[in-house]
């Protein structure tokens, strides 16, 4: 079940990388089971069966082997109705691991019914007033989607015979068709307007259903609302919240590794290329965490990994480490703080190069400190290597920005909240850095990096050579749920009932193109990774020479 569960989440940080590769061709060759292209009309017939069979998927309700189709299709070609049924079939994966894992959301689906109903009230509100896309937001629109993810959740086996065990086959469509063709048309222009509706329908599932506790249908109707608006906005339950609290694995992240806990053991569920840890080799998928800080592993939580992690007064953290396809254990020891500047050198004839792997608050001091090593040494011409950068703080990457730019403006953002609306521009003058720049760009450059990438692309400061960029480009909020917060010992109210995690703002190019859902794309298409810095000295080395 975890492995069911880490594809889901790999899918959904993949989505939008599907229809960003799609922009660099209309239609990219097929491979064959041996590896060769297939010729163009049998590609497409390839296509045609592999969009049918997922189809015909979705219409057996197989929501999870649809979603896998369907992302085959989006990695070769773009039609128009393509997103819209990902995006359902995530919707409905998404809610499956919901209704098959209760015990993520146990305590909001047990709160008394009236203080349930007042959460689902606030969220709707919140939903409406910070949500990046007012239109989209609406509360009739939120309702709407809350109560097409009821009618799925009554689709479930599992999730009826928890919560109605005894309704009849025929109530339940009768119930469904209440939701289709009556509730969902009903008038709403508020949260206590969709209130008001889920506890009629709450007290019809109550007496049509035997349906109890009503906090699950709430659950649904909040969750159904959050997901239908992107792939990033949900509800965070207590129990998530405290989940998020205690992850502990930045560090890891920073190394290139992504741990997953999988019933009573703790594996490698991923490797970044291009990380430390792809270029030690050290690490594989698979492997198995026994030990951390010489702590065994037994029933790991994410809290309790989060405490030996943090525990450590030394600059690494030691893990015992049980290969996957090796009988010998062994030791690796992980960096505790790793720089987001690595690699910075003089690479080929005053072509400097460093690589930015993310942006945090000592980015700023480690990419001056690299700028003037290169310089020292004779650097006329810059690689900054901006692949499977994953972003980070914003405003770091707006002030790396104007490191390398001496006008003009950086980014924009948009949102319903006046102070999202602004325009950054940089102001740098002649302390701009000046050299001649190739940036390098993939799929995995997200957020705060295709930023940078597309500040220095779109005022003719640098060449991209690469792949398009992943595509993310929201800003986001935590907003907690105040609903019956409880006050600390200093007084603060503390939610009790989780918390919305929003894309409040939308991030724009110098020229105005949204970043989301379309990612970066480079002057120069290279998908081969090698190939990729070989263009960029080439390129670079013919600037340096010309300084």
């Amino acid at each position: 079940m975890t492995e069911r569960w880490t594809r889901i989440r790999t899918w959904r940080l993949f989505l939008l990388t599907c229809f960003v590769a799609s922009g660099v061709h209309s239609l990219a060759p097929v491979r064959a089971e041996n590896g060769t292209h297939l010729p163009a009309s049998e590609s497409e017939r390839k296509q045609r069966t592999l969009r049918d069979q997922a189809d015909q998927l979705v219409a057996a309700q197989r929501w999870e082997d649809a979603l896998s189709l369907y992302l085959q299709l989006a990695a070769n070609e773009r039609f128009p109705e393509l997103r819209e049924r990902i995006q359902l079939c995530l919707r409905h994966v998404l809610q499956l691991r919901r209704l098959h894992d209760p015990a993520i959301h146990a305590q909001f689906v047990n709160l008394p019914l009236a203080r349930a109903l007042d959460v689902y009230a606030e969220a709707i509100t919140r939903l409406q007033q910070n949500y990046l896309d007012r239109e989209r937001s609406l509360p009739g629109r939120l309702v709407r989607l809350g109560l097409e993810s009821i009618s799925a959740a009554l689709e479930d086996a599992q999730f009826r015979q928890r919560y109605c065990p005894i309704a009849s086959e025929s109530e339940l469509r009768i119930f469904q068709a209440k939701l289709r063709d009556g509730w969902q048309n009903r008038a709403v222009q508020s949260g206590r307007d969709a209130r008001s509706l889920l506890s009629e329908i709450v007290f019809q599932a109550k007496r049509d259903l035997h349906f109890a506790p009503p906090g699950a249908l709430i659950l649904e109707a909040l969750s159904g609302a959050c997901e239908g608006l992107d792939e990033y906005t949900s509800f965070q339950s207590p129990e998530t919240l405290v989940a998020e609290a205690a992850r502990p694995l930045s560090e890891f992240a920073s190394y290139g590794i992504t741990l997953q806990i999988d019933g009573d053991q703790l594996r490698v569920a991923d490797i970044r290329s291009g990380s430390m840890a792809a270029t030690q080799g050290l690490l594989h998928k698979g492997d198995r965490i026994l030990r951390i800080n010489r702590n065994r592993i037994e029933r790991p939580s994410a809290m309790r990994i989060a405490e030996w992690v943090r525990a450590t007064f030394t600059s690494t953290v030691e893990l015992e480490v049980q290969p996957v396809e090796a009988e010998d254990r062994m030791v690796v020891r992980v960096p505790n703080d790793l720089p987001t500047v690595v690699g910075a050198r003089i690479i080929r004839d005053a072509v400097g190069y460093l690589h930015l792997n993310g942006f945090r608050e000592s980015s700023i001091s480690e990419v001056d400190a690299a700028l003037n090593q290169l310089r020292a040494a004779g650097m006329k011409s810059l690689i900054l290597d901006l692949r499977g950068n994953p972003g980070g703080q914003f405003l770091i990457a707006v002030q790396v920005a104007e490191r390398f730019l001496p006008d003009g403006i950086i980014v924009s953002t948009q949102g319903q909240l006046e102070e999202l609306n602004r325009t950054y521009t940089a102001q740098s003058g002649p302390n701009a850095w000046i050299h001649p720049m190739i940036v390098l760009i993939d799929s995995e450059t997200a957020s705060s990096a295709e930023v940078l990438a597309a500040a220095l692309k779109e005022n003719q400061r640098a060449t991209l050579i690469g792949t398009v960029t992943y595509g993310k480009g929201l800003l986001q909020a935590m907003i907690p749920l105040m609903t019956g917060a409880k006050r600390d010992d200093m007084g603060q109210p503390t939610p009790q009932n989780g918390a919305l995690r929003v894309s409040i703002g939308r991030l724009l190019t110098p020229m105005g193109t949204p970043i989301q859902s379309q990612g970066v794309s480079p002057n120069v298409v290279e998908p081969h990774r090698d190939r990729q810095l070989e263009l960029a000295i080439e390129q670079a080395s013919r600037l340096a020479s010309m300084r």
